[in-house]
C-alpha cells in the first residue's frame, strides 16, 4: 500500500473489508499536499532509472517493476532519457 502496488480500494476488497476501516487502521498514509513536487520527484525517479536502462543495469522489464509503472511507461521514459528529454 505504501509502495503503491496495491490501492487501499483495492485491498479494502481484496480483505473484504471497509476502505474507511482500513484508512482508520493504518493512519500512517496521509494526503499529500504538494501534489506537483510529488510527480516531479516520481518523473526524476523514472528518469533515473530510464538512464539505468540505458546503461544496461536494467531491462526494460525490470526497470518497470523497479519504479512501479508499467512496460509501456518505461519504454517513454527510456526514450526521453535517450533524446535527452
Amino acid at each position: 500500500m505504501y509502495n503503491r502496488r496495491i490501492t487501499t480500494r483495492d485491498l479494502a476488497v481484496l480483505l473484504n473489508v471497509h476502505e474507511r476501516y482500513l484508512s482508520y487502521m493504518y493512519p500512517g498514509k496521509i494526503a499529500v499536499s504538494n501534489k506537483k513536487a510529488l510527480i516531479e520527484a516520481r518523473k526524476l525517479f523514472k528518469l533515473a532509472i530510464a538512464k539505468e536502462v540505458i546503461d544496461g543495469k536494467y531491462s526494460t522489464a525490470q526497470a518497470a517493476r523497479v519504479a512501479y509503472v508499467s512496460y509501456n511507461t518505461m519504454r517513454r521514459f527510456v526514450k526521453k532519457a535517450k533524446n535527452g528529454l
